[in-house]
């Protein structure tokens, strides 16, 4: 869980440097990080995401960042009961 808000940090950064291969990276991580931890909807929205960087559509990936964002935190505030000391 805390690795996803670096995962962000970097997709961020490949997002403005239009950086297709980092982002791809970024949410590739971001997506096997949150099926791991039972996160479908982050994993599927990430995988659409990955799926565009992949393609080099990267004004699609900004265009969903939002939306991740937000199912990255409800993902977070899900598990935050399962996580001692909430290390989110």
């Amino acid at each position: 869980v805390e690795d996803s808000s670096r995962q962000f940090d970097l997709l961020e950064a490949a997002l403005r440097e239009r950086d297709a291969a980092s982002a791809e990276r970024a949410v590739h991580s971001l997506k096997s990080a949150a099926a791991n931890v039972g996160g479908r909807a982050l994993s599927r929205a990430a995988a659409l995401a990955e799926t565009r960087a992949h393609a080099g559509d990267l004004e699609a990936v900004a265009a969903q960042f939002a939306a991740l964002r937000d199912l990255r935190e409800m993902t977070v505030a899900e598990l935050a009961p399962l996580m001692p000391d909430s290390a989110a």
